[in-house]
């Protein structure tokens, strides 16, 4: 077996825009649906029998229908490269997503595409596939007139509903039968001691002691710290 050109790792894009460029750094590649494919090629996986944990990865993504170890494959000293094939083609899209540069047992994975291993109806029924789909999303389009004045007109009118909306949430105006049950005329607070006689005492006592001392303006607790005058 040969390594192929897409199978090598492309290099990090350094043309990058500095508002598209992340913490990190990463190539920039594009995949059509002829490069894409569910077998996937994992290089790099260190040769200590750890294939069965590699499948129980992987697996995590979507149902792996075939594993298989490549000895024939050239790899580096003391590592392996393991062939995967997924159900789905969505599974083996995201598992190379996630799982490519992954840490595994001290090796760093390269997860690459292999359409080469695809047979003749796995490659009819990838682009059958991928067909439904630009056909749905056409339907979509259609359907809210995408591209058109008429779909930026609707953009702007949601976008003032929901700014009126939220400036309803902030205005809103509560009557008295929503905040809670109004209270009857002459209501009078039920006394905690259960004497009233007591209470009223208490009230004239308080009265009493208004008028006599008169209002003073509030004192802080703690007063202000002196600042220290350094001495030369």
């Amino acid at each position: 077996m040969e390594v192929l050109p897409h199978h090598i790792k492309p290099d990090v894009c350094l043309t990058r825009p500095k508002y598209r460029e992340g913490k990190i750094p990463k190539a920039v590649k594009v995949y059509t649906c002829a490069q894409e494919s569910k077998y996937l090629l994992i290089v790099n996986v260190p040769s200590i029998g750890v294939h069965n944990e590699l499948v129980k990865l992987f697996s995590i993504y979507g149902t792996v229908d075939e594993h298989k170890i490549l000895d024939e494959y050239p790899c580096e000293k003391f590592c392996e490269t393991i062939m995967v094939k997924f159900a789905k083609i969505e599974n083996a899209r995201t598992a190379k997503i996630k799982l490519d540069n992954y840490n595994f047992y001290g090796g760093s994975l390269h997860v690459c595409y292999a359409p080469e291993f695809e047979t003749i109806e796995d490659t009819r029924e990838k682009i059958n596939e991928r067909k439904h789909v630009v056909l749905a999303k056409c339907k979509k389009y259609e359907s809210i007139k995408f591209g058109t004045p008429g779909y930026e007109l609707e953009l702007k009118n949601q976008s003032k509903k929901k700014f009126r909306k939220k400036l309803k949430k902030k205005t809103a105006v509560y009557t008295q039968s929503e905040i809670g049950p109004q209270l009857p005329p002459g209501w009078v607070r039920p006394s905690i001691t259960g004497n009233r006689s007591y209470d009223q005492s208490v009230t004239e006592i308080r009265k009493k002691l208004r008028k006599t001392i008169p209002d003073q303006p509030m004192v802080s607790m703690h007063p202000k710290k002196r600042k220290k005058i350094l001495q030369i």
